[in-house]
């Protein structure tokens, strides 16, 4: 492919607000046959870049005769595009939210006028149709969307049929449902997921499951649901774990509910259902919820099994403009934001970072700490991280080179999905590899004003790398390296009580030195015993392998603050420079980072200051409303 940007927006799918529903990428393919110029392979690094639940690929597909009209009802077939769905670790043959999302990036971006839209994907022929207020089911409330109409999406979807399940396809399903009561399980007939229905929609909320156990059980997933509570608007509540696919919970799943339909249908001998969502970011927090309108066709008159989903809306966060990614609420004004590899030459390796450039003289005051918190949690990456230019002490401020005046300062706040941290290295390395290349700062060294204090980012020409690694030409056309000023970060005993189930959670290794890089490698860890660990994750760490490259290798596992693995860990290094300078007896080391994006940091212990200097490359990957094609 001619390295020529692919539009995209993300969409919160089964929601009227922002940050709630279920998000979802949508990318346009505007190729005569995308697929096969792009890739599989690049689609799936597409949507583990993204790392929400699913990303779509959209694109025009060849319609039938007369069919393709984007006009209104005339007589010819309802447009058609190809749809394919990945989650941040494989491809689907169905999803609902991906689906409704699709079709309504279709409408609000004026690519399609006609009502109804079809979708040709490995599920057969599916059907979006544009609902009009007045004629929802249950006539929700439905918030305007951009284009100024009011309506839903009703998609038509097929019925899966649900089969028996035995004792081996669900190991220790009690242990992986906390004890909670169940009073059936079946399994679904395509993907096997495994429908669990629990006695009370109680039960269902205060679920806190096992995901290490849910690996084991046979098929995709485990959908959990139960009656809703009486008095409720809704007639089941409904979860979805499905860690196998790199998505432990999904918020809202579409899909689930072409099973759920004719079940509780049956059982409760109706054909027009309501069901909530509940969702939990991590098990501490409170959870979120989400009503899913749905109706079943009469099964004993139908001649098929179809279930039509219909959804109340969703909400279009990110516009189809080029300029727009998402609106800040103090004027709705828009924030411009990129995404960024760190520790990486090459897309799709590293780090990602979401950089987000608040241009207010007051900016986190203006849209507060729960705003910065809702988009990063969109985001859904190990850290995004939020820019503005803050009052310079005297003389300072010039983005000019270097002129006698002290460097630009930036004001900068790290968020990681559920939590706001004080140090953040791959975010900060993004930052300032966002103000080198958009061209807002030309001075080789930026100052970022932090909580923990002023860290400063330096640009390295190449021919001045330490180490000298391999460095990308960025946008702007120069050779170079970032070089971070961070501060050491004292290392000391622990005991026991701090780190119960320590043999289990590391498969037997001992904690954060291993004896090996190929133990680090090797590792699979358990996540709900990191959780019982005191402090905030485990960085897990070994002498590199004999002829490497590299001195050391580190893994660093974080699942309390939404992240199960942090791809490349820059502040993690504030600790590990001092600890293995000592123990190798030289201040100058090279780490890899060995999750399966790797990283490389190359690393100064400056012993006289206690400052640790971290130099790594980024690449940007996503940038206003394209996808940078590599």
């Amino acid at each position: 492919m001619a390295k020529r940007p692919v539009r995209y927006a993300v969409i919160d799918a089964f929601t009227g607000s922002p940050f709630k529903g279920n998000p979802a990428a949508v990318c346009l393919m505007d190729s005569s046959s995308p697929e096969v110029e792009v890739g599989d392979e690049w689609m799936q690094s597409v949507a583990s870049e993204f790392n929400i639940s699913v990303t779509c690929f959209v694109s025009r597909a060849i319609s039938a005769v007369g069919a393709g009209s984007d006009g209104p009802s005339n007589g010819a077939s309802p447009p058609r595009f190809s749809l394919r769905w990945f989650t941040p670790v494989a491809e689907v043959k169905l999803c609902g939210h991906g689906t409704l999302a699709a079709a309504h990036f279709l409408w609000t971006a004026g690519l399609v006028s006609s009502t109804v839209i079809e979708f040709v994907t490995k599920s057969g022929i599916l059907i979006a149709k544009k609902v009009i207020r007045s004629n929802l089911l249950g006539a929700p409330n439905v918030a305007q969307n951009e284009a100024g109409e009011k309506f839903s999406i009703e998609l038509d979807f097929p019925v899966i049929p649900l089969g028996g399940c035995n004792a081996a396809e669900m190991p220790s399903i009690t242990e992986t449902l906390d004890g909670a009561l169940i009073v059936n399980i079946q399994k679904t007939d395509t993907s096997h997921d495994l429908i669990v229905e629990l006695s009370s929609g109680k039960e269902v909320v205060d679920l806190h499951p096992n995901f290490d156990e849910i690996q084991k059980c046979a098929g995709r997933g485990l959908i959990v649901n139960a009656p809703a509570p009486p008095g409720s608007e809704c007639d089941i509540f409904t979860r979805f774990f499905c860690p196998k696919f790199g998505v432990n919970e999904d918020p809202v799943c579409g899909s689930a509910h072409c099973a759920l339909a004719p079940y509780w249908s049956k059982k409760l001998g109706k054909t027009n259902l309501i069901a909530y969502m509940l969702y939990f970011v991590v098990p501490t927090r409170p959870h979120l919820g989400y009503f899913l309108g749905g109706q079943a066709v009469d099964f004993a008159a139908a001649d098929s099994s179809t279930f039509r989903l219909a959804r109340f809306d969703s909400h279009f966060k990110v516009p189809a403009s080029t300029t727009t990614p998402f609106l800040a609420p103090m004027a709705k004004r828009p924030v411009r934001y990129a995404v960024i590899d760190a520790f990486t030459g090459s897309p799709f390796k590293g780090n990602p970072a979401a950089v987000c450039l608040l241009d207010s003289s007051s900016p986190e005051v203006e849209v507060g700490d729960e705003w910065m918190q809702s988009v990063a949690s969109e985001f859904n990456i190990s850290e995004t991280c939020f820019l503005s230019r803050a009052i310079s002490a005297v003389g300072a401020g010039s983005d000019g080179p270097s002129n006698g005046a002290s460097p630009p300062r930036f004001s900068l706040r790290w968020f990681t999905p559920v939590a706001e941290v004080k140090l953040c290295g791959h975010a900060t390395l993004a930052a300032a590899h966002f103000l080198w290349t958009s061209g807002l700062v030309s001075s080789t060294v930026i100052e970022f004003v932090t909580e923990s204090g002023i860290l400063t980012a330096k640009k390295v020409i190449r021919s001045n790398l330490l180490g000298a690694p391999n460095v990308a030409l960025n946008e702007a056309g120069e050779k170079f390296s970032i070089e971070l000023d961070f501060p050491v970060i004292p290392v000391g005993g622990c005991n026991a009580a701090e780190m119960p189930s320590i043999t289990e959670t590391l498969n037997g290794a001992s904690i954060v030195e291993l004896s090996s890089g190929k133990e680090v490698v090797d590792l699979h860890p358990n996540f709900d015993e990191i959780q019982k660990c005191a402090g905030r994750g485990l960085i897990v760490t070994a002498p590199s392998p004999p002829g490497s490259e590299y001195d050391i290798f580190t893994r660093f596992f974080c699942p309390k603050f939404g992240i199960n693995e942090d791809p490349v860990c820059g502040s993690a290094h504030c600790a590990l420079a001092p600890y293995w300078s000592k123990k190798l007896g030289k201040t100058n080391l090279i780490a890899y980072m060995a999750s399966p994006r790797g990283g490389r940091l190359d690393l100064q212990l400056v012993v006289e200051t206690q400052r640790v200097c971290i130099q790594g490359e980024a690449v940007t990957v996503m940038l206003k409303n394209d996808i940078l094609n590599f």
